[in-house]
């Protein structure tokens, strides 16, 4: 799932109702990953800060981003509509 967000900031999260782990992805304005939070618990309700300046967070299955050895710094390739669905 993709967040966008029309302030970039530090966003907050939870995973309260989530019923799998997941790991979360922060994207700077520029498409910089910034932060990455792994393996989440589901249902907690534990905050989730982004500490760097985020304009995106991405949400993927947990496990994800280790096993694609997704890293800070890396750059994201986004694709996005002027009209989601």
């Amino acid at each position: 799932m993709l967040f966008v967000f029309l302030k970039p900031g530090k966003q907050t999260f939870w995973m309260k109702d989530t019923l799998i782990p997941l790991d979360m992805i922060m994207l700077s304005p520029d498409l910089q990953i910034v932060g990455i939070k792994t393996n989440l618990t589901p249902q907690s309700e534990e905050i989730i800060i982004s500490h760097e300046i985020s304009a995106y967070v991405i949400e993927v299955n947990g496990g994800y981003c280790e096993r694609n050895r997704i890293a800070i710094g890396d750059t994201v390739s986004l694709h996005l509509t002027k009209n989601p669905i």
